[in-house]
């Protein structure tokens, strides 16, 4: 009878080492909408959201070229399926970490553009 407690109290503890599929998306949109409204000093500027990812060619001293958008794009498109993909609570970490520390250095290069 012993036995039988303890393997339903084992089926019972919950997996700490993977990450729900529901916080990732919410996480993953909570912060693209805070970059928005941290980047832009009013609602006219949302019009220029599709030349975002320029911001990190402000910080990075990178001349601004089509390719350079295409490859920012790119860039966010990739942490943005590594995001819903990954199961794993520390790689969902780095992987998210470098996507929120991307988006801090390029609303930054924004509000220089906006502000110059």
């Amino acid at each position: 009878m012993k036995k039988k407690f303890e393997a339903n109290k084992k089926s019972e503890t919950r997996d700490t080492t993977t990450i729900s599929s529901k916080k990732p998306l919410f996480l993953f949109w909570f912060t693209w909408a805070i970059a928005l409204i941290a980047s832009c000093q009013n609602l006219e500027v949302v019009v220029f959201f599709p030349f975002f990812p320029m911001g990190l060619a402000k910080q990075f001293n990178i001349e601004p070229s089509n390719l350079v958008l295409g490859i920012g794009w790119l860039i966010y498109t990739i942490l943005g399926i590594a995001i819903f993909s990954v199961r794993k609570k520390k790689t969902f970490l780095i992987i998210y970490l470098t996507f929120v520390v991307l988006l801090i250095f390029n609303v930054a290069g924004c509000r220089s553009i906006q502000f110059s």
